[in-house]
This record gives structure tokens, C-alpha cells and sequence, in this order.
């Protein structure tokens, strides 16, 4: 079997790799992620809730039953739109396009969530600024990724395909970034609260762990 390094494949191409097996692996990050991201997450009935970078519908599937007004799902990668849509029985929206480019208009949504993706954007800068156009005066972003402890002890998000092991690209950045371009003046975000972050610990047998955070518009 022949391994495909990070460098010859996209974000995208991975994706759309990863799109039949993704929801059917177990995965100790994605159980804690829950376990650290759910309690922040607001009371949705009546509201417009968008979840960018949906993959396979994991959080928009459970999010929709919470009687939102609306449910949107974007996400860079067809085939995995493809699956949440027969994953998702309930009324959603679902659309493919970049997360630095949303086909939204200003202010569409009152609840934003965008979680395990912003280790595969490159310009941190335009994705925030984008969340915060899509988010209306009062909305709430929750953002959840990859700790970057986890990095720094050598973790990788990969998986394995008949290509061999593919790493989707990733631009690993300390948590002070993030707090660094919310705080910017003309970010459009306020009262952005500390990291919620469960940090991997040292040795082979443990699992990395997500940092989850809660910014207000």
C-alpha cells in the first residue's frame, strides 16, 4: 500500500476520502469534544442555527431536533454533504462552499458552530471575519478544534484509505492567536470567553483532547 503525504492532497480531496467511513469510526476526540462543547451550547428553539463545516451532519443531526427556526449545514466537501444528507431526516439546508466565502447573506444566523476545522483553514483571519458577518448582533459563534498540545506531541488527524494514510493538511496555531484576532478592533466579536480546554496527556496511550471556545457578536 502506498502512502500519500500531506502535500499531495487537499483539504477537499481528503474529505471526500474520508466521507464513507467517517461517521462510522469511534473516536475518543470526538466523544470528549461532546462532552467539553455540549454544555455551551445555547437554548436553539426558534433560533437560525448554521454549523459550518458540517461533515457527515454529526452536530447538525442532533442540533436540528432542538427545534430551531432553521438549520443550515455548509461544508468545503460534497461527498460528505452527501452523507448527512441520508443521515438527516429532519429540514435542513444544506450548502457546498468554502467557510472564508459563505453564499449567506449578512446576519443569517443567531447560533454558529464550526467544530474540528479551523487547523485546515490557512487564513484564520478571513474565516473569523466571516463568521462574524453570517452572525447577527447578539449570535453566539462556538468554535472547537484540535488542541494544539495535541500537535506539539505528535497526534495526527488521519485515516486510512486504499491510497494508503492520508493526513489532510493542517496550520497548527496556539490558542493566543485566536484570542489575539477576536480582540482586534473591527473583528466584529466581543465578549469572547476563555478557551474551554481539555489538554492531551503525556504518553502513547492517551488521546488528544479538543479546546472549545465561546465568542458573542
Amino acid at each position: 500500500m502506498v502512502s500519500t503525504s500531506v502535500a499531495a492532497i487537499g483539504v477537499r480531496e481528503a474529505y471526500a476520502l474520508w466521507a464513507p467511513t467517517y461517521a462510522k469510526q469511534v473516536s475518543p476526540l470526538l466523544e470528549l469534544q461532546e462532552r467539553s462543547l455540549e454544555p455551551l451550547i445555547p437554548a436553539l428553539h426558534g433560533r437560525r442555527l448554521l454549523d459550518v463545516a458540517c461533515g457527515t451532519g454529526r452536530w447538525l443531526k442532533r442540533l436540528a431536533a432542538r427545534g430551531p427556526r432553521s438549520a443550515t449545514g455548509v461544508d468545503l466537501s460534497h461527498p460528505m454533504l452527501q452523507r448527512a444528507q441520508c443521515e438527516i431526516a429532519l429540514p435542513k439546508q444544506l450548502l457546498c462552499a468554502d467557510g472564508c466565502a459563505l453564499p449567506l447573506r449578512d446576519r443569517c444566523a443567531d447560533i454558529v458552530l464550526c467544530s474540528l476545522t479551523l487547523d485546515h483553514v490557512s487564513n484564520l483571519a478571513a474565516f473569523l471575519c466571516e463568521m462574524a458577518r453570517v452572525t447577527d448582533d447578539g449570535g453566539v459563534l462556538l468554535l472547537s478544534d484540535f488542541h494544539p498540545d495535541a500537535h506539539a506531541r505528535g497526534w495526527k488527524r488521519s485515516f486510512q484509505s486504499a491510497l494508503g494514510t492520508i493526513q489532510p493538511p493542517v496550520y497548527p496555531r496556539h490558542l493566543s492567536r485566536c484570542t489575539t484576532l477576536f480582540a482586534m478592533p473591527g473583528s466584529g466579536w466581543r465578549d469572547a470567553t476563555s478557551p474551554v480546554s481539555a489538554r492531551p496527556t503525556a504518553g502513547p496511550s492517551k488521546q488528544p483532547d479538543a479546546r472549545t471556545s465561546l465568542t458573542q457578536r
